[in-house]
């Protein structure tokens, strides 16, 4: 799923040149989708919690250039 519509009420998609950020209801970036670049060779996405920290597939806060802050797509 590189493109999802089906979002929690309030929250917004906007796409930046093939980069997709989703906004929560109060406008803060938790999901970015982004296609392969320089570093991650394949799609991936970033969570985000509340406070704008780099999450792993577990929730747990890494460092945003961590490899498990860059979670593939299947």
């Amino acid at each position: 799923m590189r493109d999802p519509d089906n979002l929690p009420e309030g929250w917004t998609k906007t796409d930046n040149n093939g980069h997709i950020h989703i906004r929560d209801e109060n406008g803060d970036v938790r999901i970015k989708i982004d296609p392969p670049d320089w570093r991650t060779d394949y799609d991936h996405k970033h969570f985000l919690d509340a406070d704008g920290n780099s999450l792993d597939v577990n929730g747990n806060i890494v460092k945003p250039n961590n490899p498990d802050a860059h979670i593939p797509i299947n």
